[in-house]
C-alpha cells in the first residue's frame, strides 16, 4: 500500500509536469531548473571546500559526511547524489555550447565546472564511470572543433582541481585503476560483490516472479550466511537496480522494466531526429543532452539500488513523452508565427489604408 501511495504521487506530479512541458519553453524551464538546483548545491560545497563554515539550516543542503568526507549533497548519499550530477552535466554543457552571448558562455560554464567537482567531491567511483557513458554519448553530437575544444577544457579542469584539492582527494578514484591492475577488491567492492551473489541466488531461488518488491533486504542475511558470504549486521540493499528488480520481481518483472526503458530510449530519439528534421538543432542538443545524462544514470544505477524512485520514474515519464512533448512544442512555435504573421499583415494593410484616407 506504501509503494502504491508513493506511485500514485509520482504519477500526479509526472501529468503536471507534462502539462507544464507543453508551453512553449517548458522543456528549457525544467532542464534550467535541474541544472540551477544541483548547481547551487555543489557552490555551497565548494564554499565549504575553501573553509567557509555555512549555518547548519544550510549546510543541510550540502553536506559532508562526517566520517569519510564525502560530498553528500542534500539527500545524506554520496554516490546517488553523484548520478544525479552525472544526469545534469550534459544539460549544462550542451547549454554552454549552445550559448550565444558571452554572459551565457560564463554562466553555462561555471555552472559545468561546479557540476564536475562537486562530482569529484563524491568520490564515486560509479558516479565516474556513468560520466564517462554520458559524455560520450553527448561527445558524439559534437563537432571536430567542439570535440577538441572539449579534451582541451576538461584536461585543464582536472589539472586545475588536483592542484586546488590535492592528490589525496583522488585516492579513492584511484582504486578503479589498482582493481584493474590488481583485481584485488576492498571492502566496499566486497560488500556489492557479496550483494550480487545474493540477487543472484534469490533469482535463482525464485526466477519467474520473485521474492516480492522491497524484500531483498528480508532475505539478504540467511541467504548470505547460508553462502558464507561477508556478514553484515542490518538488511544489505543489492546495490544494482537490474538486480534488484530481478531478485525482487523475477523475470517477469525485469522484462517489464527493461520494455519501459526501451520505449523511453525511443521517445528521445523520436524527439532528437524530429527535432533535426525541423531544423531546430539547438533543441536536438538540449534532447541529445537529455539522453546522455539518463544514459550516464542508468549506467550509474548499475551499481546503486532503487533507493530514491522518484526521480528516476519521473525522468523516465519524461522521456517516454519527449517526442509528442517536441511535436506539441514546434506546433505551437509554428501557429505563434502564424499568428504574429496576420498580426502584421492587419497592421500593414490597415496603415496602407489610413494613408491612402490622408491623402
Amino acid at each position: 500500500m506504501g509503494n502504491s501511495a508513493d506511485f500514485t504521487k509520482v504519477v500526479i506530479v509526472s501529468l503536471i509536469v507534462l502539462a507544464f512541458m507543453q508551453y512553449r519553453y517548458g522543456f528549457e524551464t525544467v532542464v534550467i531548473s535541474s541544472v540551477v538546483t544541483t548547481t547551487m548545491i555543489c557552490f555551497l560545497g565548494f564554499i565549504q571546500v575553501l573553509g567557509v563554515e555555512l549555518p547548519s539550516g544550510i549546510q543541510l543542503f550540502s553536506s559532508f559526511n562526517e566520517y569519510h568526507g564525502r560530498f553528500e549533497g542534500p539527500i545524506g548519499d554520496a554516490n546517488f547524489f553523484a548520478v544525479i550530477l552525472v544526469f545534469n552535466i550534459p544539460l549544462a554543457l550542451a547549454q554552454f555550447l549552445r550559448s550565444d552571448k558571452l554572459y551565457k558562455v560564463f554562466c553555462w560554464g561555471a555552472a559545468a565546472a561546479l557540476l564536475l567537482f562537486g562530482l569529484l567531491l563524491t568520490q564515486s567511483r560509479g558516479g565516474i564511470l556513468a560520466l564517462c557513458v554520458a559524455l560520450g554519448i553527448l561527445f558524439f553530437q559534437l563537432s571536430r572543433r567542439q570535440k577538441l575544444a572539449a579534451i582541451v577544457g576538461f584536461g585543464i579542469f582536472l589539472t586545475s582541481v588536483s592542484t586546488f584539492l590535492g592528490a589525496e582527494a583522488f585516492e579513492r578514484l584511484f582504486t578503479l585503476v589498482r582493481l584493474a591492475e590488481t583485481a584485488q577488491i576492498d571492502q566496499s567492492a566486497e560488500g556489492r560483490l557479496a550483494s550480487f551473489q545474493v540477487a543472484w541466488k534469490i533469482f535463482i531461488t525464485h526466477p519467474w516472479g520473485g521474492v516480492g518488491s522491497g524484500n531483498f533486504n528480508i532475505h539478504y542475511q540467511d541467504v548470505a550466511l547460508q553462502s558464507g558470504l561477508i556478514f553484515r549486521g542490518e538488511g544489505r540493499s543489492a546495490h544494482s537496480l537490474y538486480l534488484e528488480v530481478l531478485a525482487e520481481t523475477g523475470l517477469v518483472g525485469l522484462f517489464l522494466f527493461l520494455s519501459i526503458l526501451i520505449v523511453a530510449a525511443l521517445g528521445i530519439i523520436g524527439a532528437y531526429r524530429f527535432a533535426r528534421a525541423q531544423g531546430e538543432d539547438r533543441l536536438a542538443m538540449q534532447i541529445a543532452a537529455f539522453g546522455a545524462g539518463l544514459s550516464g544514470y542508468m549506467a550509474g544505477m548499475a551499481l546503486l539500488h532503487d533507493a530514491f524512485p522518484r526521480f528516476l520514474w519521473i525522468m523516465i515519464v519524461l522521456s517516454v513523452e519527449a517526442e509528442r512533448i517536441m511535436r506539441l512544442r514546434l506546433a505551437s512555435d509554428k501557429k505563434a508565427q502564424r499568428h504574429l504573421g496576420k498580426l502584421r499583415l492587419t497592421h500593414e494593410l490597415r496603415t496602407g489604408l489610413g494613408r491612402r484616407s490622408t491623402g
